[in-house]
């Protein structure tokens, strides 16, 4: 079993380098490099409910798939 985890923020991937390489020194846990959003998660599923548009936060496929199964309370035609 693989586990992959990513930061929130800059600030916490060395910390949690360091967790990772404690808990499974064999390497099965890997750490992403991720570039922070100025967004949280929950900020852009709150933004779907208001039906605002949240695309500028999100690759393309990912808004399509959301529309498509109309994730997060979407009422999409």
């Amino acid at each position: 079993v693989k586990i992959a985890a990513a930061a929130r923020d800059a600030g916490e991937e060395q910390a949690m380098q360091q967790k990772a390489a404690a808990l499974s020194p064999d390497g099965r846990i890997t750490v992403l490099k991720t570039t922070p959003l100025p967004m949280s998660s929950t900020q852009i599923r709150e933004m779907i409910r208001r039906g605002e548009d949240p695309s500028v936060f999100l690759p393309p496929a990912v808004w399509r798939y959301i529309q498509r199964y109309k994730l997060y309370s979407l009422n999409f035609e």
